[in-house]
């Protein structure tokens, strides 16, 4: 899992940047969230999954819904973990 900054929300567009510092923009749509991400909270993406979504949209969702695939493993690259407030919530990629 890659660590990535939240630095700029404009919008769906997450612009977001690695230990590297090396940047991402991404659009993306969370669900069943009780509080929405702010600059500065954490996501951690699998490497495969961020090559794929970077500068385009992607949606997260709560892992025991219907849509998506079904996780089978912390190491599923449609799961991401998100750290708001220092709460760690798991989330899946939503398809369709």
């Amino acid at each position: 899992m890659i660590k990535l900054i939240i630095t700029k929300i404009d919008g769906y567009n997450y612009y977001l940047v690695d230990e590297e510092n090396r940047e991402y923009k991404i659009n993306i749509e969370f669900y069943g969230l009780e509080d929405s991400p702010k600059e500065q909270d954490l996501i951690y993406m699998n490497e495969e999954l961020l090559k794929e979504v970077n500068n385009n949209i992607v949606s997260f969702g709560p892992i025991e819904e219907i849509y998506g695939r079904k996780i089978e493993s912390n190491s599923d690259k449609d799961l991401i973990y998100l750290s708001i407030k220092n709460k760690i919530t798991y989330l899946k990629r939503f398809y369709g």
